[in-house]
């Protein structure tokens, strides 16, 4: 998921209680981390911006009340004390996925919807890498 796509991540495209996310393309289940952090997050909001009807899962005190999705520069300031920023976050998420299907590049082109050149070259970083375990 691209950082735009998550900030315009719509309220309805998490199912916590299946354990599932849908949007778009993108049909997967929730690794428990992920769905334990999305419970957590989704208690902050609700006790936060009780009458929110925003329609997003991410919100601020301004967009609680406008319907509007949080903006960049929002999302952005949520990584400032991290090491990493969202656009790494999402390469090494690709990574990670590459790596433990193997290098399976049509796996990664469907669940990261990029194009079959993007998904070659991280097949290709992970199976040349010498820390890749054998299949």
């Amino acid at each position: 998921m691209y950082p735009h796509q998550a900030r315009e991540l719509p309220l309805r495209a998490v199912d916590v209680h299946g354990g599932r996310l849908t949007y778009g393309e993108i049909n997967r289940p929730l690794d428990p981390f992920t769905r334990q952090a999305t419970i957590g997050y989704l208690a902050h909001r609700h006790h936060r911006w009780p009458t929110t009807t925003s329609p997003y899962l991410l919100v601020n005190h301004v967009t609680a009340h406008t319907g509007r999705p949080v903006t960049s520069r929002w999302m952005l300031g949520r990584f400032k004390h991290l090491p990493i920023t969202p656009w790494q976050l999402r390469e090494d998420r690709l990574l990670e996925e590459a790596a433990h299907t193997h290098g399976d590049p049509l796996h990664l082109a469907t669940m990261f919807g990029i194009g079959a050149q993007a998904s070659l070259r991280y097949s290709a970083a992970v199976t040349s890498s010498p820390n890749t375990p054998p299949p």
